[in-house]
């Protein structure tokens, strides 16, 4: 977020150039949220097999992460 706001900072950018970058965070942070209330009931059920999921398979969740930075780094 801090890079978003010096650059729009030093390119003389207004708050409207900010908006999508604001409204992709936020979209981005509701997705769970969103989930369960569009899918409830698959949720639910869904919820305790993902959490599982993503503790056995951490590793990969960080590598892919690490990834996609150096992507955006090379970029």
């Amino acid at each position: 977020m801090l890079t978003v706001g010096v650059h729009l900072e030093q390119s003389d950018s207004g708050y409207a150039a900010a908006l999508p970058f604001i409204a992709l965070t936020i979209l981005v942070a509701a997705i769970p949220l969103l989930a369960r209330l569009l899918f409830h009931r698959r949720a639910e059920s869904a919820a305790p097999a993902v959490r599982e999921w993503v503790g056995t398979h951490g590793w990969l969740i960080t590598i892919i992460a690490c990834a996609i930075f150096i992507v955006l780094i090379l970029t």
